[in-house]
């Protein structure tokens, strides 16, 4: 009988660490860019969920998380694990927020923001901050960021433990969020300048011939002009983006340093 209870007391503990595990690499999968996105199936991002926590779980498992058995101390280790994993999985798709805001401001600035694309997040998108998602999604799946990221949740599960030492100090992880909406406007800077002169100009033409319909010149112009910008700039604005990508996540990858 001791031997049986042995073995009932270890199994579960090692099912409690699995489902503790997994709870959280269900919130960072949830938000993950490409494996998150809703135009991925959801029986695939379960199937995902599943083969990634059995990965993880066979290197980094520890059964003395739960050294209390009480409801309580289960439960708030729970919650501590989906709040750790919903906190990473923001920052980590904080890269793609970058890119949906950069879209966002520059239909604006070409007048395109009126028209709505397919996205692959919940929201509706301009075309613009369409495009520019999907690309960057297809980029990160290409450099295999996804690859990277379970690896280091899998090399830095203990450090990772709330329970233990606590998430960074909550200014960091705001000053990331600011940081990010500092390199949305800045990767969108040239066509906000570009909208700006494009109006002043449309002002003096408006006072110098008040009877010209100034907007059936100036909207195809400013269209244009901004759809052939964006073409020159695309990849200008994708090596600028992907040159901020670890200012953006860096306290993510430090975690297994």
């Amino acid at each position: 009988m001791l031997v049986l209870e042995g073995l009932a007391a270890g199994l579960e503990t090692q099912l409690l660490a699995f489902f503790s595990i997994l709870v959280r690499i269900s919130m960072i999968l949830m938000l993950l860019p490409g494996i998150g996105d809703r135009v991925i199936p959801n029986s695939v991002k379960v199937a995902a969920t599943i083969a990634i926590t059995f990965f993880v779980y066979g290197i980094a498992a520890e059964p003395t998380f739960f050294v209390d058995r009480s409801i309580s101390f289960i439960a708030g280790q729970f919650v501590l694990e989906g709040a750790t994993g919903l906190a990473l999985g923001l920052m980590l798709r904080l890269v793609i927020f970058i890119l949906s805001i950069t879209g966002a401001l520059i239909a604006q600035s070409i007048s395109l923001s009126q028209y709505l694309g397919v996205t692959t997040n919940t929201d509706a998108q301009t075309i613009v901050s369409n495009i520019l998602t999907m690309t960057g999604t297809v980029i990160l799946l290409s450099a295999d960021y996804h690859v990277e990221v379970v690896r280091q949740i899998a090399r830095s599960y203990d450090v990772l433990n709330i329970l233990k030492d606590g998430l960074p100090e909550i200014d960091l992880w705001v000053g990331k969020f600011f940081l990010a909406m500092e390199i949305a406007i800045a990767l969108a800077w040239p066509f906000v300048v570009m909208s700006f002169l494009y109006y002043i100009c449309l002002g003096f033409v408006n006072k110098a011939l008040p009877q010209l319909l100034v907007s059936f010149v100036g909207v195809p112009f400013i269209l244009g002009m901004g759809l052939l910008m964006l073409a020159i700039l695309m990849s200008s604005l994708f090596d600028g983006w992907m040159a901020e990508l670890f200012a953006v996540t860096e306290m993510f990858w430090s975690f297994g340093s």
